[in-house]
């Protein structure tokens, strides 16, 4: 019994070790299948040591209801890690908004507001693994040619490829100001200017998503 839970203890800690690599693999290469597979391998590891513990406490107390009771408190544990990986694995298959991914692709484009880019809306990022594809329409001076505004959103894509971590390709859509940014609009050279330019408003996450009938309703000064 003592080899065996020796044994026991030594391959629970080989596990515990791998499924932490390959969880810190997985979160570091944004890959959810690294990552679930060590919660897998990291789950053996709780396994063994419920084990483990288990029979220690047998034979130090010789209470032999310690053992199931530490084996219930273990498939407690097992059943909530096993929910958790389930939950995150059927939000990516179901494409569900992420909140710190949608923050972070803002993040870097807000910082990049002004001097023709405008506003941006209709934000859209589907993830696979570590590929983003980021789609959103951006707001441009009206008076700009097409090949003007396509120079643009192309330099701001790429800015955004080399910032933003992992593989993303980024798609923009370029609007129309209409002359109702005006007041967000830092552009000196502007001939349809209908109001004095106020002061660049960062961009943030509820504005960002908005479809384009959202953004035209909103009234601005």
């Amino acid at each position: 019994l003592n080899f065996g839970v020796l044994m026991t203890f030594v391959t629970g800690a080989v596990n515990g070790l791998l499924g932490w690599f390959l969880i810190s693999y997985g979160n570091r290469h944004d890959s959810p299948a690294l990552s679930a597979d060590g919660h897998h391998v990291l789950s053996d590891f709780w396994t063994s040591l419920g084990v483990v513990l288990g029979l220690l406490m047998v034979r130090l107390t010789g209470l032999a209801w310690l053992d199931p009771a530490i084996a219930a408190v273990m498939m407690i544990w097992l059943l909530i890690t096993g929910w958790r990986i389930i939950k995150r694995a059927i939000g990516g298959l179901l494409d569900a908004e992420d909140p710190a991914l949608l923050s972070e692709v803002v993040a870097a484009l807000s910082k990049r507001v002004g001097n023709g880019v405008i506003r941006l809306h209709h934000l859209r990022v589907i993830r696979s693994g570590s590929f983003r594809h980021i789609s959103a329409h951006l707001v441009v001076p009206e008076f700009w040619s097409v090949q003007r505004a396509h120079d643009s959103a192309d330099s701001l894509a790429d800015e955004l490829v080399r910032e933003l971590p992992g593989k993303t390709d980024i798609d923009f859509h370029t609007d129309p100001c209409e002359r109702s940014w005006c007041s967000m609009c830092d552009l000196d050279a502007c001939s349809v200017r209908r109001h004095a330019f106020v002061k660049l408003e960062p961009l943030t996450v509820d504005e960002a998503v908005e479809p384009d009938e959202a953004v035209r309703s909103i009234d601005r000064p």
